[in-house]
């Protein structure tokens, strides 16, 4: 790119960084009030940020806002509220990391068990103080927006991007997410997830009509990216010396 501008709404991600030069530059704000004009972007490149931004629809609206007639939003984000891991555990105590890649307690519980219920089978597990942790993360954290597979659709269909690509990742164990008793206390709590294997989305929207140029590029990009992972899957990590 010719240029590039990184915002985050935490100053403390900024700190110790170098001068804005005239390529990179970055400001604190946040996506869901951006102060930039209207048409300033060509692209908008986001990771692992939209299951922590409070309002989505703020958000898609002033995303659209600030890209040009024919801009592209890219984004993969994840693990959303609904899927196995959702409740995005990242407690530390005395040094160690209870972190939601780690099975800290079984796939689903934090929207099938209340706060009460999740700490007494935590602490058959852990210490009561990291128990107590663990569900105040899970149950009290603003961290986390709560949004489910369905909301998502909702907020994109509702939104005025144009739809290219929605790639859908899904984790968990295929069995305990079809069993109807699974299905009806997820759903009992959060009626708008629809399936909830889904942990991440990649999108790629565009604002105003998509060109048959731009379905192609994105198209071939993926399948290019689907075929680099089979062929590393086949042939094994190389050997170096």
């Amino acid at each position: 790119p010719k240029s590039w501008t990184s915002i985050y709404i935490n100053p403390r991600r900024f700190e110790g960084k170098s001068e804005n030069s005239g390529f990179f530059s970055y400001k604190q704000m946040s996506v869901t009030d951006l102060d930039f004009p209207g048409d300033s972007f060509d692209r908008i490149f986001s990771v692992n940020c939209f299951e922590h931004v409070d309002d989505m629809e703020k958000a898609f609206s002033e995303m659209y806002r600030v890209l040009k007639p024919g801009g592209m939003l890219f984004t993969i984000f994840g693990p959303i509220w609904s899927s196995p891991v959702g409740h995005h555990t990242w407690v530390e105590h005395h040094g160690e990391i209870y972190h939601f890649n780690k099975q800290v307690f079984p796939d689903w519980y934090h929207l099938t068990k209340g706060y009460d219920e999740l700490k007494k089978l935590l602490t058959e597990k852990y210490d009561s103080e990291v128990a107590k942790k663990i569900c105040d993360y899970v149950h009290k954290s603003s961290d986390l927006n709560r949004l489910t597979d369905g909301d998502f659709e909702a907020l994109i269909e509702r939104s005025q991007f144009s739809e290219c690509l929605i790639v859908k990742n899904r984790k968990g164990d295929k069995k305990t997410a079809s069993r109807s008793n699974t299905l009806g206390e997820i759903r009992r709590s959060y009626p708008t997830c629809e399936v909830p294997r889904v942990t991440e989305f990649l999108l790629v929207l565009y604002k105003s009509k998509i060109g048959f140029l731009s379905y192609l590029n994105v198209y071939f990009g993926l399948l290019k990216e689907v075929f680099k992972k089979f062929k590393n899957k086949v042939n094994g990590p190389a050997n170096n010396l």
